[in-house]
């Protein structure tokens, strides 16, 4: 059988401090990751391979897709001395229980007070605090750890577990439950799969990441690695010793103890906390290089390591590696790295980084060890020693199985590295390493500047008072450092308000204590949060309190002291606030106060808004919010055809933007027809409804891929409720939705989506939501769907089609989609599930959809004015009207010369069609410049019996007033006289003004009226028979307005005539109006005097008067027209 193929590695010659056969590159799109990419030409001479590095690295600079690129910068570790005691033998460590302890051989621990430290943790009993907590997890940046033994030069996949290794005495090996064992005994995985699919192969137990950057090269030239070679990469196995020696002053794999089941552990501090080996060297050799190391910190990163130790040193600022570094303690990480070893007054790269904690090494006799780099980036140093002998140099036997060839069949020169004695900064930082654990492990909670604090607070201080420059701020002490949290007295909180006398929070509440420290900590180093809790258990907090937050709170000790709490968005009921209180050196303590109940009045508005894709419509609140509202928004009438959505921002407690919008990306021209959305703001959480909101994005590269998020309710539902969510913001310029499902009475799963065409990621957006449930106030349900339209119907019938309002609930159907509605009536509405038409099928699975009926008070009366040519424009209305109107709409200019009218067709409560008609018959060719139109709608109330405009023989005529001005609907009318008494009697004879509002018959035509008396009038659809019309027309709808007293404005009649060959026009004064402005105008012919067929004309509006003609058509009559009378109104 052949030699299984080696992995060819290169160990690259070192020209200066970098590497010559790579560089390191990062790209625009990904800047925080960083690759390996081949020097082309590589060459060992020393300026030729110079020349190639730096020619690659400005070949790089001048891309436009490439964020940075950098030397590979050397780092090593091979200044250590190894062996210089050849001791092979399983060693007599620290017997805990023992009376004379060997204390020459572990001087380093004894003198930093280690012994001290354990009898503190009860280790003789196997206390719970004795050695650190598992949950800690220390990674060692190092050359690996000899857990595996594996047979063949360079691996190539064959693994066999070293004996103990994961006994009940083996030390805790960090474990990605991702990548299950695939031989069970022992734990190990070595199928060479990315079983969790974070990147990484068999990572089981850490990784090699110089293997896994060699494998994970970017445009590198190299051959791409084999299966086997690729797979090392999980496999994080010692090959020189230094790594394995580093992980024992930290946590030792075998029990020391005469008896080994008194105690199963050894001589290390903190031999309970998860061991992470991260591999970085290059093979067989104590050399690092930064991306090794970078790919070193992002596992890390990943692995959630909490104390990252680096026994490393090198020479260069490098740019990558300390951008990789501010990451990881960012993310909360401690990092300790050796000082360096060449006896320089320079702490030497990673350690002079500021976001890294500098480790020296100390002699027995309290002085600098001569090898030992300083300077004012040292934090502090820890005994090593400078010498060669027991009480001199520090001395590891703990992994003696693993140095000794008879510990396996197989003999390997890989197994035959001598523990003993070693000096070098390289075995100060796992010290540091390890007590930061023992800290964190008792308070979890500490960042890493903390941790840094208390670990040079409590350093022994062996030089010039304070900090100096040789040893930093003193020497490791284990037992200072421990006792620094362990006998530290946690802060005191004493509530003062809420004391349970009837206290009760509507929508704030001011919380009142007093605190105490008995440690005298300074109020920085002090930090209070308030909790809501429906329980006295502080295990179950419902939530922090915003107003009371630490963040929120300036002064912390003292008496008196306040903070107002915010609780709008609690729903109501009995709660307990948790003041929860600490300092840097202890765990969080939390006091209960009285019972508070929480009692939010109701604040809500809603109502209905014009909106259009050319721009964003302005909505005020109607309601007085004191803070900003949960808003939602969806389309309730569409006129086009085209899918839109609906976008809103700029929410603030006075009102929000809100616009359509199409999917542009899909096709679409985003040009769609105006629209009316139906919103609802709410501020409070009350015992209706729920509300929150959180910030998402979506990233489909990321941690999340599919985005989607849980959220939980503030208080369980006691049914599953129903729930609107949408985005508040629009900080992105793709268009996004909201996606929910698995909706339950405790959460719902919520993500951003994008519509198809769009590439799926999208920055973060803010996302409120509503919930409620069955009782609440208004009407709502669930029900189901897909593609088809389908019909609800109300329990009960509205005064008015009401604002409706819903969310599709579950995920059933892969392709994205909203809900459309249309068809709302005072009986019901109707609604579908609806795809983008030009991407996707249009053909959806059923879905659950909830929605909510917000009884609606529409507006009775509107008016404006458009310029309008002979082409049809739609008119939208600014809002929704309470039912369809009568619209009355006048030509208020002259700008053409044609004789012109006004026609209208499509009157609903949300909009109207008009356009200027020219007499095709007549001899003009129907083309007509643009003129001012002036109208004014007013809402007709529904046959009150089936609460429908639909035609029956109990009701064709419809009539309904607003204060002393009534507005009426004849939808039967034709060419035949037609007599409508009004449904009561006027006092006097009213001013009436009407107007065709349909457009049934294909004939020009305008409506004609005569005997106006207090209790009627009679009207007709009139054709102009003389131009060629046949005088028959189909019936249509008449829309008047009339009365004695308008609700605006000024009002009156005149009777002019036209003689022959004359303009005709008559002045009319408006002054008595006073307008500050141009007022609006519409007048109207009530008389039938002369037998022509005749119309008003106006010109030269201005606010004090305007001008006013008979026009009959000039291509058919003589222009000449007795007196009529005409009726007028300005406001």
């Amino acid at each position: 059988m052949s030699e299984p193929k080696k992995m060819k590695y290169k160990e690259p010659p070192i020209i200066r401090n970098y590497t010559t056969d790579s560089v390191v590159v990062s790209y625009k799109d990904n800047p925080n990751q960083y690759k390996r990419v081949r020097v082309v030409g590589s060459s060992k001479a020393y300026d030729i391979a110079d020349l190639n590095v730096a020619h690659t690295i400005a070949k790089y600079n001048i891309r436009n897709d490439v964020a940075s690129v950098q030397h590979n910068y050397i780092y090593s570790s091979s200044v250590w001395d190894r062996d210089i005691i050849n001791d092979l033998d399983t060693p007599d460590d620290y017997e805990l229980n023992a009376g004379n302890p060997l204390t020459g051989k572990h001087w380093y621990y004894e003198a930093a007070d280690l012994r001290k430290a354990w009898n503190k943790q009860d280790c003789l009993n196997d206390g719970s605090l004795c050695g650190g907590d598992a949950e800690v997890i220390v990674a060692i940046i190092d050359t690996g750890l000899a857990f595996e033994n594996y047979s063949g030069y360079l691996r190539d996949g064959v693994y066999s577990a070293f004996p103990g290794m994961f006994s009940s005495e083996s030390i805790n090996l960090y474990t990605n439950p991702g990548e299950v064992p695939t031989i069970a005994n022992p734990n190990r995985h070595i199928d060479g799969i990315d079983s969790d699919g974070n990147g990484y192969i068999d990572d089981r137990h850490g990784i090699d990441a110089y293997a896994h950057s060699y494998c994970d090269a970017e445009e590198v030239e190299d051959p791409p690695c084999s299966f086997n070679q690729s797979r090392d990469a999980g496999h994080p196995n010692d090959d020189r010793g230094h790594g394995t020696f580093v992980t024992g002053l930290i946590a030792s794999l075998v029990s020391n103890a005469s008896d080994a089941n008194a105690y199963t552990g050894s001589v290390s501090p903190a031999h309970k906390v998860s061991i992470l080996p991260i591999k970085a060297n290059f093979p067989d050799t104590n050399d690092f290089n930064t991306i090794g190391l970078v790919a070193a910190l992002d596992y890390a990163i990943q692995a959630g390591a909490d104390i990252i130790n680096f026994s490393l040193a090198g020479s260069d600022y490098d740019p990558a590696l300390h951008a990789k570094l501010i990451e990881a303690y960012d993310a909360g990480i401690f990092i300790v790295a050796s000082s360096g070893n060449t006896g320089t007054s320079t702490v030497r790269y990673p350690a002079a980084y500021s976001q890294v904690f500098a480790v020296g090494a100390a002699n027995p006799n309290n002085t600098r060890s001569s090898y030992s780099n300083y300077g004012t980036a040292l934090n502090m140093v820890a005994y090593v020693g400078s010498g060669s002998a027991q009480g001199t140099a520090a001395w590891q036997g703990s992994f003696s199985c693993y140095f000794n060839d008879n510990c396996d069949s197989v003999l390997n020169p890989y197994l035959s590295y001598e523990m003993g004695y070693s000096i070098g900064t390289s075995f100060a930082s796992p010290q540091v390493a390890a007590a930061a654990a023992l800290i964190k492990s008792y308070v979890n909670e500490l960042t890493p500047a903390q941790i840094a604090q208390l670990l040079e607070e409590s350093a022994v201080d062996i030089g010039p008072v304070g900090f100096d420059n040789d040893t930093g701020h003193g020497v490791l002490n284990f037992y200072n450092a421990f006792s620094s949290v362990a006998d530290n007295q946690a802060p005191l909180l004493t509530f003062v308000e809420p004391q349970g006398n009837n206290d009760t929070a509507d929508e704030s509440f001011t919380i009142i204590w007093d605190a105490t420290d008995p440690e005298g900590s300074p109020n920085e180093d002090i930090e209070i949060n308030f909790y809501l809790d429906d329980d006295t258990d502080p295990s179950q907090m419902v939530a922090l309190i915003p107003g009371c937050r630490n963040s929120d709170i300036t002064t912390k000790l003292g008496t008196g002291l306040s903070c107002q709490g915010d609780f709008h968005l609690f729903p109501n009921g009995n709660y307990y606030i948790q003041g929860c209180i600490k300092d840097i050196y202890s765990n969080t303590t939390c006091y209960v106060s009285d019972q508070i109940e929480i009692d939010n009045s109701e604040k809500l508005d809603s109502g209905t808004a014009a909106v259009s894709t050319d721009y964003y419509t302005d909505v005020l609140f109607s309601t007085s919010f004191t803070k900003t509202p949960v808003v939602y928004a969806i389309t309730n009438t569409e006129y086009g055809t085209d899918m839109i959505y609906t976008e809103i921002r700029d929410i603030t407690t006075s009102g929000f933007k809100v616009r359509a919008r199409e999917n542009d990306r899909s096709g679409y021209d985003n040009k769609h027809a105006p629209a009316h959305v139906g919103w609802i703001a709410v501020q409070n959480s009350t015992s209706d409804f729920q509300l929150g909101s959180i910030s998402i994005d979506r990233n489909l590269s990321g941690d999340n891929p599919t985005g989607w998020n849980r959220i939980y309710f503030q208080k369980e539902f006691s049914t599953t409720p129903k729930i609107l969510v949408m985005s508040q913001s629009h900080n992105g310029g793709d268009l996004d939705m909201a996606d929910i499902r698995n909706v339950t009475n405790q959460y719902f799963d919520l993500r951003l989506e994008e519509p198809p065409g769009w590439d799926g990621n999208h920055i973060p957006e803010t996302f409120a939501w509503i919930a409620f449930e069955d009782h609440f106030v208004y009407e709502n349900g669930l029900n189901t769907t897909d593609h088809n339209w389908k019909q609800v119907s109300f329990t009960q019938v509205y005064d008015q089609a009401p604002i409706v309002l819903a969310q599709i609930q579950t995920e059933n159907g892969g392709d994205p989609a909203e809900v459309d509605i249309r068809n709302i009536t005072p009986l019901g509405f109707e609604y579908r599930i609806e795809e983008d038409g030009l991407l996707l099928d249009q053909l959806h699975a059923n879905e659950t959809i909830s929605w909510l009926a917000v009884p609606r008070q529409g507006a009775d009366e509107l008016w404006g004015e458009v310029m309008v040519d002979h082409n049809w424009i739609n008119v939208m209305l600014p809002d929704l009207m309470s039912h369809v109107p009568a619209v009355i709409a006048k030509v208020a200019s002259e700008n053409g010369g044609d004789t012109v009218e006004v026609d209208l067709r499509r009157v609903e409560t949300g909009m109207f069609s008009v356009r200027i008609e020219e007499d095709l018959r007549a001899g003009w060719d129907g083309l007509h410049t643009f003129e001012k139109v002036v109208w004014y709608a007013q809402a007709v109330d529904p046959d009150p019996v089936s609460n429908s405009y639909n035609v029956s023989p109990s009701a064709i005529n419809f009539e309904s007033d607003s204060g002393t001005q009534r507005a009426g609907l004849l939808t039967k009318v034709d060419h035949n006289w037609f007599t409508y008494s009004f449904a009561q009697p006027f006092s006097s004879i009213p001013l009436i003004f009407f107007d065709i509002q349909s457009e049934n018959g294909g004939d020009t035509s305008m409506p004609d009226i005569r005997n106006l008396s207090e209790t009627g009038f009679q009207i007709r659809v009139e054709e102009d028979v003389i131009a060629g019309w046949d005088g028959s027309h189909t019936f249509e709808k008449i829309g008047w307005i009339a009365f004695e007293t308008p609700n605006r404005g000024i009002f009156g009649h005149v009777e002019i005539n036209r003689l022959m060959n004359t303009t005709g026009w008559n002045p009319l004064d408006l002054s008595a109006g006073s307008f500050s402005v141009t007022p609006y105008f519409v007048a109207d012919i009530v008389s039938e005097n002369g037998g022509d067929t005749v119309q008003v004309d106006v010109r030269n509006l201005t606010s004090n008067s305007i001008e006013l003609r008979l026009e009959e058509e000039p291509k058919r009559y003589d222009g000449a027209h007795t007196f009529e009378r005409i009726n007028w109104w300005a406001w």
